[in-house]
């Protein structure tokens, strides 16, 4: 009793500190935001913002003056003459008083706040589970400065509040708060309609820990954010049964055109989850039987295709690229920055070996927790045909999965590096840290230098990591090697991190100095771009001036020159805008015969050009 009096203070005492963490870095991250944006769909989820701070949901780009394609910009579609963002507009609401308060600094702040906040309830589930304090402040330190979530935290999309969400319902399970829980999850799925797949992963994890009277209670309580978005949607399409991801049809008509993939996914999670039902407490022979059904159905329909086989070699080879190398994905147009999930966070690999030594401290339901959301969402993208989450760095699909894998990972860290004394092992680590970030700066001399460094150098890390660490745990002469490949890898995921978000806010820097070559533009204004850069610039201008933006790649330019005639003879000031260092021969071609039409003018900055058009 006298042990556990003297220790009852530590643990008070350490949550105080993982706050104190969590403060620090909001705080550090915070005076390192970067207002310009520097992602085409950043700027749809602006202008959603934008819109609904002014009392409306849609976002208004002369679609009521013309039918035209080329208004209805990326990531937005036309409804009743009315142009809406593609995102659900539950993010509009949650965005608000962020946007209120600061604008587009205070959106970003969301983010920012939601991944302090996430590492702080990455140390509360990790203790949950394990009931160990330090082992949770290693895994939330491990989150927060080793996984490549940290990007995320100074940008504007929505993913960091969703994967706030997602892990906050997670630990509310664990406390057995299932209301509260659901209402967590029910804002997530709500964000983004993708995390439906993890309220079903935490649905049947609340059914296995705690009965079905809790489990009801949780999906009772995502009900409200549900329904809210539901009347938002019915509001926009006039119907509960659309979104803006499918405008022209109803979701069972969107899914049924290529459900196939769907039942192969559903028929693996039937498998796993009939052959592990009779050991995980709380699912009874109903259950079987049902997961049964649909096991058999899956079979029956996925087997029917025709084109099965090539769909299933399609979508493994998705899944390979997306988790392992993504130099190897269908999609030719995948940028050469883009990396997968082990090259973007090499020591994300422990978690490969971690599943037997968890097993045996949280159980098989916990094992199930922690990975059950990570293959939820690997399967289900892998189904897309040459989705891998467009022009970022990193696979963003995958985010609300990375704080599960972060704890599986450092707890398999913690189990197999006991040697060594902390004050070598943080030495040797510093030092590769500082190597690395060395090393990062010189991918912009040698694109074979780049492909090497952000490609080659995480997945061979990962690779000795996972072998040096398999032979660790069943005997102590691979213990060094495993240390030396623990270090770097530690080492390479830390200075990525670092390089990737410097890499990050020169980018956006960037924007910004091409936004003073945009200051000509006359408020109201028509303004034809055609490239995402072009696009990215004007956008950030549109909510400001009043712009009515043209995005005259999106269909071709094959309604360009009747956009540029409708508003010329209207009097309405048209300016097309061209960047100076993208060799656009299309865009180019489309300027040259447009403008030799009306009279024009032109004014040049340093990136970019901007002719002014007029009758």
């Amino acid at each position: 009793m006298r042990k556990r009096s003297e220790k009852a203070p530590r643990g008070p005492n350490l949550d105080h500190a993982m706050a104190a963490y969590a403060i620090l870095l909001f705080l550090s991250l915070a005076a390192n935001i970067e207002t310009y944006l520097n992602i085409n769909d950043e700027v749809t989820y602006m202008l959603m913002a934008d819109t609904i701070s002014k009392g409306r949901l849609d976002i208004w780009n002369g679609a009521d003056e013309m039918d035209s394609d080329e208004l209805v910009f990326h990531a937005t579609f036309k409804q009743g003459g009315r142009t809406y963002g593609v995102p659900s507009p539950m993010y509009q609401l949650l965005a608000l008083p962020f946007y209120l308060a600061l604008g587009v600094r205070g959106l970003i702040l969301m983010n920012t706040f939601s991944f302090a906040g996430t590492t702080l309830v990455v140390y509360h589930m990790s203790k949950s589970l394990f009931e160990s304090g330090r082992l949770a402040a290693l895994t939330a330190v491990f989150y927060s400065i080793i996984s490549y979530s940290m990007k995320y935290s100074l940008d504007l999309w929505p993913h960091m509040i969703s994967v706030f969400l997602v892990s906050l319902s997670a630990w509310l399970i664990l406390r057995c708060r299932p209301w509260v829980a659901g209402l967590a999850m029910g804002f997530a799925v709500s964000i983004r309609y993708s995390n439906i797949l993890l309220l079903g992963v935490l649905g049947a994890y609340a059914l296995a820990r705690s009965g079905r009277v809790k489990t009801v209670r949780f999906l009772l309580g995502s009900l409200p954010p549900a329904a809210a978005t539901l009347l938002m949607l019915r509001s926009i399409h006039g119907t509960f049964s659309k979104t803006g991801y499918n405008p022209g049809q109803s979701i069972i008509e969107y899914l049924s055109a290529d459900v196939k993939p769907y039942l192969l996914i559903l028929a693996a999670a039937s498998l796993i989850s009939f052959a592990f039902a009779r050991r995980m407490r709380g699912l009874r022979a109903g259950a079987i039987a049902g997961l049964s059904c649909l096991l058999m159905l899956s079979i029956l329909f996925t087997f029917e295709d025709p084109g099965f086989t090539d769909k299933a070699i399609s979508s493994l080879r998705i899944l390979c690229s997306e988790v392992v190398d993504m130099q190897s994905h269908p999609d030719t147009r995948v940028p050469h920055r883009k990396k997968s999930l082990l090259q973007a966070s090499p020591i994300l690999a422990l978690a490969l070996l971690a599943p037997p030594i968890l097993r045996k401290r949280v159980g098989l339901s916990g094992v199930f927790l922690l990975y059950a959301p990570f293959s939820s969402l690997a399967l289900f993208y892998s189904s897309y045909p040459l989705k891998h989450g467009g022009s970022v760095m990193f696979m963003r699909y995958f985010l609300e999965a990375v704080p599960f894998l972060a704890i599986a990972s450092a707890y398999a860290l913690s189990s197999m590096a006991r040697f060594g004394s902390v004050e070598t092992t943080a030495s040797k680590t510093g030092l590769a840290v500082i190597v690395f970030t060395m090393l990062g700066p010189l991918q912009g001399l040698s694109a074979d230098f780049a492909g090497f460094f952000l490609r080659f150098v995480p997945l061979t890390l990962a690779a000795s990591l996972i072998v040096s660490g398999a032979a660790a745990h069943h005997g102590r002469r691979c213990r060094r090697l495993f240390h030396a490949a623990l270090i770097l890898t530690v080492a390479y995921s830390i200075s990525s991190n670092v390089v990737d978000t410097t890499v990050t806010k020169k980018s956006k820097a960037f924007v910004g100095e091409t936004l003073e070559d945009l200051d000509v533009l006359e408020e109201g204004s028509t303004v034809f771009v055609g490239e995402d850069t072009g696009f990215i610039a004007v956008g950030q201008l549109k909510k400001d001036r009043g712009i009515r933006l043209v995005q005259a790649s999106i269909d071709g330019f094959n309604d360009s020159q009747r956009t540029m005639e409708h508003y010329v003879s209207s009097g309405v000031p048209v300016n097309v805008v061209e960047v100076l260092f993208i060799n656009n021969t299309e865009y180019r071609r489309f300027i040259e015969s447009n403008l030799s039409m009306y009279s024009h003018s032109q004014s040049e900055g340093e990136y970019l050009r901007v002719y002014h058009v007029s009758k």
